[in-house]
């Protein structure tokens, strides 16, 4: 028998993502509530031991709906994302997986702490690409091949949103280089063609972060383009080069000639290693795995993952705040903007 998560379980939103996640949870628990006006007027399903009803939204439930247990899936849209937290935690609802982006406000990110924080909420996030691992495994692959500490990543293409796509590329760097963030830029600009729906943005443009110790993030999208790009992990004497779930790394020749060395640059051209990173990529089912059982089994370390989220989400909000007043901000000068309050409308 399928391993069973939860007695209860509520997903709100039955999207592209939602769609995922019902079709996950189908047999890892008794009792499925569907938020969604969208699929209001469904009839409930009895499959096997599994009952799944279909509600217009979380109005619509009360305290005593709530099973002790019970985990709720955040699918819907960034901008309903805290409202929908703080509806479910009235009625005691306290674990949560949450679709990034965790906001598209940079106040609620504030608000959204504050609430785990009072409510002890547990609050897993999915980020989609499972950016911890591949941090641990290029650190790994770092200490392996003596190439150092990573100093820079640098993504670029097209047809890639700086909140859909390039928020993975944030939450890598986060990780990888486990530093403060000095300084933040961006350069966006928002076309309507986001597939999900026309009314949430699709940033292009770009995006710059300093981190301490000399660590940049550069991210350089367009809208203008198909291309899909690549990402790249840059070391002192290395460069590697990442795509879907394969990395091949290039390091300086040891015995490059001494003019080279002088001058400080060179092609690195030596491949020091090329394989899979195994597990990782997106959609991946063992992320919905993991997440579950570090909910059910209380195994979230909820200081540190949920901080880890919510910082990836400032970084990405303090650059949208930083293209519309067309200067470099600290995260912390982001939060004393007029525009701290605003709703990007990402996803």
């Amino acid at each position: 028998m399928p391993h069973r998560i939860c007695s209860q379980i509520i997903l709100v939103g039955k999207g592209s993502i939602g769609s995922r996640y019902l079709q996950y949870i189908s047999d890892k628990t008794q009792n499925i509530i569907v938020l969604d006006p969208k699929f209001a007027d469904e009839e409930p399903v009895d499959r096997g031991m599994v009952r799944t009803i279909y509600k217009n939204n979380a109005q619509e439930l009360k305290p005593s709906d709530i099973k002790p247990d019970a985990i709720a899936i955040i699918a819907n849209w960034g901008p309903d994302h805290l409202n929908t937290v703080e509806l479910l935690s009235s009625i005691n609802v306290r674990k949560f997986v949450i679709e990034k982006p965790l906001t598209s406000c940079l106040n609620d990110t504030r608000k959204l702490a504050d609430l785990a924080q009072r409510l002890q909420l547990i609050i897993a996030v999915n980020q989609g690409w499972d950016s911890i691992y591949l941090a641990q495994r290029l650190n790994r692959l770092s200490e392996q091949l003596m190439l150092g500490e990573p100093i820079g990543v640098l993504a670029y293409g097209g047809a890639r949103c700086l909140s859909t796509a390039g928020s993975h590329v944030i939450h890598l760097a986060n990780k990888l280089f486990s530093s403060e963030v000095i300084k933040i830029l961006g350069s966006a600009q928002s076309a309507r063609i986001n597939p999900r729906n026309v009314s949430l943005a699709y940033f292009d443009g770009m995006l710059n972060v300093d981190f301490a110790e000399q660590k940049f993030l550069t991210i350089n999208y367009s809208n203008h383009s198909a291309v899909a790009g690549e990402i790249l992990i840059l070391w002192k004497e290395a460069i590697g080069r990442l795509a879907e779930d394969h990395i091949e790394i290039l390091q300086l020749d040891p015995n490059r000639d001494y003019a080279q060395i002088i001058t400080r640059y060179a092609d690195a051209k030596q491949v020091c290693f090329s394989g899979r990173i195994p597990d990782f990529g997106y959609p991946a089912a063992n992320q919905f795995e993991n997440l579950f059982y570090a909910l059910s089994e209380g195994e979230v370390n909820q200081l540190s993952h949920l901080n880890d989220h919510l910082r990836s989400n400032k970084i990405l909000l303090t650059a949208l705040i930083s293209s519309a007043i067309n200067r470099s901000l600290t995260i912390e000068e982001a939060f004393e903007t007029t525009l701290a309050d605003r709703d990007f409308r990402i996803s």
